[in-house]
């Protein structure tokens, strides 16, 4: 009996272990690299951490030894994005590990550790590319341009170059000889709809980067022209101005907080609105 106790309680132990390790993933998008090459990596995580992933939480281990590196970490809505080059390193396995995370497990402070195996191995072809991935504000004004620069560290290279409606690369194909580096020019095009946009621009090579690109764009101030209208010529004109995100606007401000922001609202009457003005109540300015 107290045996198959025993066995219940190191089930259940697996068990807790496992759904925690499902809050907290690491993604590479590749198996395998070649010495020098690019390397991204996304971290998932669900996990309700005490502190934020910082540099120090992320290292390459060769049998536990740690290997320095020159990190790039972004903070994103699914958890974090990292990406760095390989030193030329021998074939192997090797780790990379976020390490030293705290964070509460049914009521306890729990420090742990989770790595995965990355492979570097011969391969035919290695590519460094800087930068991996992009987080650009743009004012509404703004033609924004991107340079990412290239490096073939090995074989002739051919690699084929897309973007999407926003991410315009200025060429579609590249052929680099070894050791032979090139800035790729990209071109973001602001006049597509919505505010904050995201696409990938794809190098492939017969290996694939998919470099992520959040493109936010700020609105143009609006002038509006205060004008006299004789009484006799207004025409009420029912639902013909709305907004377009929402019905109503509902927010809770603490004292001295400031919050900035613009309304989006259309015409959607079959007549030109004139004479319009908005006034702000409880005291707001």
């Amino acid at each position: 009996m107290a045996r198959n106790n025993l066995f219940i309680l190191i089930g259940l132990l697996l068990l807790i272990n496992l759904v925690y390790a499902d809050n907290f993933e690491i993604k590479t998008l590749r198996e395998s690299y070649a010495g020098k090459d690019s390397v991204q990596v996304m971290i998932i995580n669900n996990l309700s951490l005490v502190n934020d992933i910082s540099f120090s939480n992320i290292k390459l281990e060769d049998n536990g030894i740690r290997i320095p590196l020159a990190l790039n970490l972004h903070k994103v809505d699914y958890g974090y994005f990292v990406f760095f080059d390989l030193p030329n390193l021998k074939n192997g396995s090797y780790k990379f590990v976020v390490d030293n995370l705290k964070y509460v497990r049914e009521g306890v402070l729990v420090n742990e550790s989770f790595s995965k195996d990355l492979i570097v191995e011969n391969l035919n072809y290695s590519l460094s590319v800087y930068p991996m991935f992009v987080n650009l504000d743009v004012e509404y004004w703004e033609k924004p341009k991107l340079t990412f620069k290239l490096r073939n560290n090995l074989n002739d290279i051919n690699i084929s170059v897309t973007g999407n409606n926003f991410i315009k690369p200025r060429v579609s194909n590249i052929k680099l000889r070894k050791n032979e580096e090139y800035n790729l020019i990209v071109d973001l095009d602001q006049s597509v709809e919505g505010f904050d946009l995201k696409g990938d621009l794809v190098l492939d090579y017969g290996y694939k980067y998919e470099i992520p690109i959040y493109l936010h764009k700020r609105l143009k101030n609006v002038l509006i022209e205060n004008k006299t209208i004789v009484k006799e010529n207004i025409v009420l004109i029912k639902e013909g101005l709305r907004f377009l995100d929402a019905a109503m606007v509902n927010r809770t401000l603490k004292n001295d907080t400031v919050l900035e922001g613009s309304l989006k609202f259309k015409n959607f009457a079959n007549v030109t609105l004139h004479g319009l003005s908005f006034n702000l109540t409880n005291d707001l300015q």
